[in-house]
């Protein structure tokens, strides 16, 4: 048990004063208005408009967290959801007009999910919860 936790702490980035977190969202609009959200409650955001863009962001950028449309142009969102869980346990939520399409199953493990429209303090308020969850701050 204790290193299971000790393997998946080293997944994950370290807690810093300021949380990063990486918004894969193809459409830019919704894209500015979660950065915008996220970024009044002081957090630091990237955007990834595709899913090849996400994976070479995330690589850099070594985010907290990760916000995940799942229908993108190009590598799909469960393609980058299991792409971000080989390399990290960072908490993963979809933000989706597909939440609740029986259809479209969400990926297994996902830390939340958020169905398109939303309200961004809502949103924010998601986002806050899992990072405590996830990080204990």
């Amino acid at each position: 048990m204790n290193e299971e936790i000790s393997f998946r702490a080293r997944r994950l980035p370290k807690v810093s004063d300021t949380y990063r977190i990486l918004i894969v969202e193809d459409e830019i609009e919704v894209s500015r208005l979660i950065g915008m959200a996220l970024e009044s409650r002081g957090y630091k955001f990237k955007p990834a408009l595709d899913g090849a863009q996400a994976l070479e962001v995330f690589s850099g950028f070594d985010p907290h967290m990760v916000l995940l449309d799942l229908t993108m142009p190009g590598i799909s969102g469960q393609e980058v959801y299991d792409a971000i869980r080989s390399m990290s346990d960072v908490p993963v939520m979809v933000v989706s007009a597909l939440v609740g399409d029986r259809d479209i199953p969400l990926p297994e493990g996902v830390a939340g999910q958020m169905s398109k429209p939303f309200s961004p303090p809502n949103l924010v308020r998601r986002v806050q919860a899992v990072l405590e969850e996830t990080y204990g701050t």
